[in-house]
């Protein structure tokens, strides 16, 4: 099996190369966005997989994925309102998705923006960066025990 992956950042590399090297399956990478202007990269692959914040583009993207044989198209993101579903459907393709977020990473963000806020650390830092070292206004709460 053959994947060409969009949108890959620098430090998806290694595991993308160790899976891929598990799998015994051929990966290739980029770090450009599918578009119709980089689609003729998935030529001679099996599917694609994408992480993108942008729409994939019109019609003809999807008629030529399909004209390259390409069978899916897997997205690195829970959602997938970059795709175009009937434009995919119509070209027979299968689109899959991550099925949900580490419940974890969600919560431990929560923390972290709840922690924020209590503390003011968005309005300190901006003081700060001005030079400006007074506390006026900026008193913070304890969580109790």
């Amino acid at each position: 099996m053959k994947l060409f992956m969009y949108g890959v950042q620098a430090h998806e590399k290694e595991i993308i190369r160790a899976w891929a090297d598990a799998h015994a399956i051929d990966i290739e990478t980029t770090a450009d966005f599918l578009s119709e202007k980089t689609v003729d990269r998935a030529k001679d692959y099996d599917g694609i997989c994408i992480q993108q914040p942008v729409p994939l583009g019109a019609a003809k993207l999807y008629a030529t994925l399909k004209s390259y044989g390409i069978k899916q198209i897997a997205t690195r993101t829970a959602g997938y309102d970059m795709i175009d579903l009937q434009e995919a459907e119509k070209n027979e393709l299968i689109v899959t998705n991550v099925p949900a977020y580490s419940p974890y990473a969600v919560a431990e963000l929560a923390v972290t923006q709840a922690m924020q806020l209590v503390r003011h650390v968005s309005q300190f830092q901006q003081r700060i960066a001005a030079n400006d070292f007074r506390w006026d206004g900026l008193m913070s709460r304890e969580y109790a025990q």
